[in-house]
């Protein structure tokens, strides 16, 4: 590979959504997200996902439907200790399945079709 002149460094995603409200619920409630300090906006445009920061745009006109892993698209991945309450609680969040829990992972969407793949941590 070649050596790159510049390097990049990770500041934040952005997170396309068609109601920021809504958004910004599922991601606190189903992922243990929390606003970043500072962000005065209600509903928060601004969200700490395990140091992750995730910039909430509440641009998009309609949800669309994932075809993760069909076409292109970045996936949030995470990591649990505990898949069996971490999928309960994604799904009391309005997550929508895209893969049922196997004995490593499941795979889901925020309610606008952004998906997210959850591992059981170490598998």
């Amino acid at each position: 590979m070649d050596k790159v002149g510049v390097r990049m460094h990770m500041h934040a995603i952005t997170v396309v959504c068609t109601d920021q409200r809504r958004t910004a619920r599922f991601y606190c409630q189903g992922l243990g997200a929390m606003p970043v300090a500072g962000d005065s906006n209600l509903p928060p445009t601004a969200l700490d996902l395990d140091g992750l920061r995730l910039m909430l745009l509440a641009n998009a006109e309609r949800a669309k439907p994932s075809r993760w892993p069909h076409e292109p698209a970045f996936a949030l991945w995470l990591e649990v200790d505990d898949l069996e309450s971490a999928y309960a609680q994604v799904l009391n969040a309005g997550a929508k399945v895209l893969a049922a829990p196997d004995d490593s992972h499941f795979e889901v969407t925020d309610p606008d079709g952004n998906p997210i793949e959850v591992w059981l941590r170490g598998a």
